[in-house]
């Protein structure tokens, strides 16, 4: 009778047995690595859903919102942004007098705010989101986090077209509006016949004396940032300074070294005026003195055939003298 191994090998190949374990291996890893990524996302959720339950009580921005642009943008605290400057929302440095994280090189460098603790970033978050340019957020639901995940997009928070699907996929899967719904009825009016009113889950006076105490945290932390912020101005100004210097000597040296080549250029062209000048003086040296002597032979020549005509006559009178 053959063994279960046998049957097995008699009806898959070696090659196919090896696939099919490839493929049971990637299933588990791939299944230990999403397991992972869970507890991350969960993990972060239990660390910040207090202040995004607070967010959303003081400045009108849902909850779920809140953490899950946290969680997409920081990838649950973990990204490098996250890590090295406490950036968990992925906001830009722009009309920023901070700190920064910078990446890329000279050609493609992109720079972001850089925060003294998490905490920060999440008010910066909620400050940034107050502004005009999302204004019309407000109008909507606070429990409407699909039309706030939309709304973001047009509002132009993201470039990406899935972004909204994103939060909106990070919300359900987490249940990260029930969150919303736990505060609706202290931050947006009700669109249908209110329940009645539940105790607010963190409407207490132990929260109360949390949210001073991290107020108070929040504003050394701000003066903090305020007198680094103008260290860093000082320090940019001193950097402008010693380029615009160096910047002016380069010009200097420069214009220098323009005057310098002109200089070269000139006394070369004087040398070159000089030497044809020579060559035409001693061109009409030379042509003068062949001339001369041209003429000096001309008149030698004369002079020899006057003095053999002397001579010839002189010796016809002698002879006829004889």
């Amino acid at each position: 009778m053959n063994s279960p191994c046998k049957i097995i090998d008699n009806f898959f190949s070696s090659k196919q047995i090896a696939a099919f374990c490839l493929i049971l291996f990637g299933f588990f890893t791939f299944h230990g690595h999403s397991q992972a990524i869970r507890d991350d996302y969960k993990a972060y959720i239990e660390q910040y859903r207090t202040t995004a339950l607070q967010h959303q009580q003081m400045f009108g921005i849902p909850a779920s919102i809140t953490l899950a642009q946290g969680l997409l943008e920081s990838r649950a605290g973990k990204s490098g942004l996250a890590t090295s400057g406490n950036n968990h929302f992925g906001i830009k440095s722009y009309n920023w007098r901070g700190d920064v994280v910078c990446y890329g090189d000279s050609a493609n460098m992109h720079c972001y705010r850089k925060y003294g603790a998490p905490e920060d970033s999440f008010l910066d978050h909620a400050r940034f989101l107050k502004s005009k340019r999302y204004g019309k957020l407000y109008e909507l639901d606070v429990t409407d986090y699909k039309a706030w995940a939309q709304g973001l997009r047009e509002c132009g928070y993201a470039e990406d077209p899935a972004y909204p699907q994103k939060l909106i996929n990070i919300i359900e899967q987490y249940h990260l509006h029930e969150l919303d719904a736990s505060l609706a009825g202290i931050t947006a009016p009700a669109t249908t016949t209110p329940a009645p009113a539940a105790k607010p889950a963190i409407d207490s006076k132990a929260q109360k004396l949390a949210q001073e105490k991290a107020a108070k945290e929040a504003l050394k932390r701000a003066q903090k940032a305020e007198r680094d912020r103008q260290k860093h101005e000082q320090e940019l100004k001193k950097i402008e300074h010693e380029k615009q210097k160096k910047a002016a000597y380069e010009q200097q040296r420069l214009a220098r070294e323009q005057e310098r080549l002109a200089e070269k250029e000139l006394r070369e062209k004087q040398r070159r005026e000089r030497a044809e000048r020579y060559a035409q003086r001693h061109s009409a040296d030379a042509g003068q003195e062949k001339q001369l002597s041209s003429q000096a032979t001309t008149r030698a020549i004369g002079s020899g055939r006057r003095t053999n005509a002397r001579n010839t006559t002189a010796f016809n009178s002698s002879a006829d003298n004889d």
